[in-house]
């Protein structure tokens, strides 16, 4: 995948073209790896592999997130989202981030995300903190109703380790 085909595979997939484009990057630590854990030292690195999304409001309450990567996909209703219990799949990562930021401020609106990585998954370059890191910011960035944070800044951090 690069990211020139995201545009033409979000059409494809969704039927419409994207209204923004987001990047998120993997990271290394080059010192400290698991230490951070237990309160030590650490330091990170990005590097130039990550997550890419496309996005676009659906006029929905549903949040639907197709993986290119997987060739799965996920549709999270937001009404329902604070009662859902992680199943041990890749939209539990898509739950939680949604989660938290309902816990800050409630619920937003839907979108169509199409999202697809370069990074090869457990590999560790945290493609997972990737992947979480990059949904928070591409809600929040998009100033939907909801997704504004007001309360506690670690919230997001502390959803993509879960």
């Amino acid at each position: 995948m690069t990211q020139e085909n995201l545009p033409a595979n979000f059409q494809r997939h969704f039927g419409a073209s994207p209204a923004r484009y987001y990047f998120s990057p993997g990271r290394v630590n080059l010192i400290g790896e698991y230490t951070d854990f237990n309160g030590g030292y650490v330091m990170p690195a990005a590097i130039d592999l990550g997550t890419y999304y496309a996005v676009r409001p659906n006029g929905t309450r549903t949040v639907d997130v197709f993986s290119e990567t997987l060739v799965e996909q996920t549709s999270i209703s937001l009404d329902a989202v604070d009662n859902l219990s992680p199943e041990g799949a890749w939209h539990d990562y898509v739950v939680g981030t949604l989660q938290e930021l309902s816990e800050l401020n409630g619920a937003g609106e839907g979108l169509d995300i199409y999202v697809t990585s370069d990074l090869p998954q457990s590999s560790g370059l945290s493609s997972s903190a990737s992947f979480t890191t990059g949904l928070a910011f591409l809600f929040k960035s998009l100033a939907l109703r909801a997704w504004a944070f007001t309360r506690k800044r670690s919230a997001v951090p502390r959803s993509g380790a879960q």
